[in-house]
């Protein structure tokens, strides 16, 4: 099979990927107009947890300590961000969540230079501006007034971020099964 063939169901699972990605933001924005913010991240959050144990229980035992604290870490910054994104979500629109969630991209080689002194290669910035403006042009020019929600989604991108990098240092080091459990 040729590197090309193998790339097609690669970038139509990547299309696919990005279609419930957005979907999420409009589902999420909904199910917390019904429910209060925490409760539906409980839920969401335990039922993950639970299918995780049920699936990969045999990689989970025995618990090694230092997969534990990494995958505390992890699950800190990744309920951070779930946390202030679907609280924003309560506050600003769906289209303005999306943007602002979407400036993860342009923060990650910031966050990289400024926590592990690793500058982005010059050819991954010029993806990260075109990124950034494709976003931009995407969802009408972004949101033209700043509210409390948007600046709520604001900090979700921002842990976003951090947990990329954090996820970039722990996954090659640990089982990742046990780690997102």
């Amino acid at each position: 099979m040729s590197s090309r063939t193998k790339q097609i169901p690669m970038d139509l699972l990547r299309i696919l990927v990005s279609f419930f990605w957005g979907s999420t933001f409009i589902l999420v924005k909904n199910a917390v107009a019904l429910v209060d913010t925490f409760s539906f991240l409980a839920v969401r959050f335990t039922l993950s947890f639970l299918l995780m144990i049920a699936f990969f229980s045999n990689r989970l035992f025995p618990i090694k300590q230092d997969v534990f604290k990494a995958g505390i870490l992890l699950g800190i910054v990744l309920f951070a961000s779930f946390a202030f994104q679907t609280w924003g979500l309560n506050l600003t629109s769906a289209t303005n969540a999306a943007f602002i969630t979407g400036l993860n991209v342009v923060v990650v080689p910031f966050f990289s230079l400024l926590i592990l002194k690793k500058a982005a290669a010059p050819s991954a910035m010029a993806g990260v501006t075109a990124a950034f403006l494709g976003l931009y042009i995407l969802l009408g020019g972004g949101s033209s007034q700043w509210n409390r929600g948007d600046l709520l989604v604001l900090i979700c991108a921002m842990a976003v971020a951090f947990h990329i990098l954090l996820t970039g240092y722990y996954a090659p080091r640990f089982d990742a099964f046990a780690l997102v459990t």
